[in-house]
């Protein structure tokens, strides 16, 4: 059984045509990562998943069966648009949803003590949403999502504004829920979030997929047409070279088709360029984002 299966989706508004027949499934216990640019259907999928919205056409199903009451305690859902009691202690928010959830007051006030300390907010918890930064106010809505130990992690957008700790910090969280077996799908428009926590992927652009699989599947389907380089001196002009990103002293080439990379190599040398790495590889995500899905957000 799948944790989710999304076939043949479409929805609109009015006359925009926020997905189109989007069609996906998530494993059970794996970290599914929905990437797309901001407006590319993340959120409207989410929300239809989760019967916020209505769909037009298509099954949106969660361990086989449409989203409802029964299954909501299985679920910890992070909305795009955060939204907590601002005037309100943290530990009385985090009770408050935790006994919404059905937690006994003595479980609910065990685990989230054991959330306050891992999310290193336990000094923070008598004081008010609002006094915290954004980062610790996405913290405390993450506790909220997970305090119940849900089967299943819809996040959307779940690393957004934190800084590097508090990033790193939910990024060790989630991949510890991941080895205890929880399944995770999380929207993201950067992709460089998509490419270190994915399992699996899916790339959609103007509401359709554009790619879908393992990252290390998607890049197969295209030829192995560049170089990392990595380099001292100055590099000459190639006739053979159809991109070139120079970073100084390290260089991504996309080479035209038909082009034999030892002759770029061959060039290099001849130009009295000191080559001390030359990898032939195929693209990275951020350029088949950029391929695909328009100019990259990251």
């Amino acid at each position: 059984m799948k944790a989710i299966e999304v076939n043949n989706f479409s929805k609109k508004f009015g006359d925009f045509q926020a997905v189109s027949d989007l069609s996906f499934h998530v494993d059970p216990g794996e970290i599914f990562g929905f990437l797309g640019r901001n407006g590319a259907g993340k959120t409207t999928t989410i929300r239809s998943l989760l019967r916020i919205y209505q769909p037009d056409t298509g099954d949106l199903l969660i361990q086989n069966q449409i989203f409802g009451d029964h299954l909501k305690n299985d679920i910890g859902y992070l909305p795009e648009e955060r939204g907590l009691y601002t005037r309100a202690k943290v530990i009385d928010t985090i009770m408050y949803f935790a006994r919404l959830k059905g937690l006994s007051r003595s479980t609910a006030s065990q685990r989230a003590s054991e959330l306050l300390e891992l999310m290193q907010l336990t000094e923070h918890s008598n004081k008010t949403i609002q006094s915290l930064s954004s980062g610790m106010q996405q913290k405390v809505q993450i506790i909220i999502s997970i305090i119940h130990k849900p089967k299943l992690l819809i996040l959307d957008e779940p690393f957004r504004g934190l800084d590097p700790i508090n990033r790193q910090i939910i990024y060790d969280t989630l991949k510890g829920l991941k080895s205890e077996g929880y399944t995770i799908l999380f929207s993201s428009h950067q992709i460089a979030e998509i490419e270190e926590f994915s399992d699996r992927v899916i790339m959609i652009a103007d509401g359709k997929s554009r790619a879908y699989g393992s990252i290390q599947d998607i890049k197969m389907q295209f030829e192995p047409r560049f170089i990392q380089l990595n380099y001292h001196g100055k590099l000459p002009h190639l006739e053979t070279v159809e991109e070139l990103n120079d970073y100084g002293n390290r260089a991504e080439i996309k080479f035209k088709e038909n082009t034999s990379p030892q002759l770029i190599l061959k060039q290099l040398i001849e130009a009295d360029v000191l080559v001390e790495k030359f990898e032939i590889t195929r693209p990275s995500l951020n350029q088949i984002f950029i391929q695909l899905c328009g100019e990259a957000t990251s």
